[in-house]
């Protein structure tokens, strides 16, 4: 991530993050959507999401809660897990909504406070792509 600064994601739109990646987004009806096992590619419930939606820089002490786990977890730690080396984890984006609740650790684990359930009818997709 070039910036220090947080990136706001526009709806619909592609963001760029730095010169090699970038995030777009789009809105779709729950009855069009499809699961697709590619990392890149995040699915939220649309209504549980509080905009907008940021890109930022991990913090110490980052943690959230990933899907299919019951427990708080530190970004770091998930990040170690995955075995991403140390000098890639600064370069982690994380998108964050606007109480700064962590969504999505891009690539690699979205919050299980997000996930499309049997009652959600709109769907948020991120994707991350890589130049």
């Amino acid at each position: 991530i070039d910036s220090q600064e947080d990136i706001e994601i526009k709806l619909n739109q592609e963001i760029q993050i730095d010169k090699k990646r970038s995030i777009s987004s789009a809105v779709i009806a729950k009855k069009d959507f499809s699961f697709v096992d590619n990392s890149c590619r995040s699915a939220f419930d649309f209504n549980k999401l509080n905009f907008p939606l940021k890109i930022r820089r991990r913090k110490p002490g980052d943690k959230f809660i990933p899907l299919g786990m019951e427990g708080h977890k530190k970004v770091k730690d998930i990040l170690i897990d995955e075995k991403v080396p140390k000098y890639l984890r600064e370069e982690v984006p994380l998108v964050v909504d606007a109480e700064d609740n962590i969504i999505w650790l891009a690539p690699y684990r979205i919050s299980d406070d997000y996930k499309i359930t049997k009652e959600t009818d709109k769907i948020l997709i991120l994707r991350l792509k890589y130049k």
